[in-house]
């Protein structure tokens, strides 16, 4: 059986404090989840989006 995936780890930038909110390591910023899962959406499929 062929696996996938093993050679590659996510790196997080943080973790969800609560439901609703996104805290970034190592600093006190929080954002609202939907805002951060939204971003990533947009960063996943324009690349350069942001830079």
């Amino acid at each position: 059986i062929p696996t996938y995936g093993e050679e590659h780890q996510p790196n997080f930038s943080g973790y969800r404090s609560s439901r609703a909110f996104y805290k970034i390591k190592g600093s006190k910023i929080l954002i609202h989840a939907d805002v951060n899962g939204a971003f990533n959406i947009v960063r996943k499929h324009t690349k350069d989006v942001f830079e």
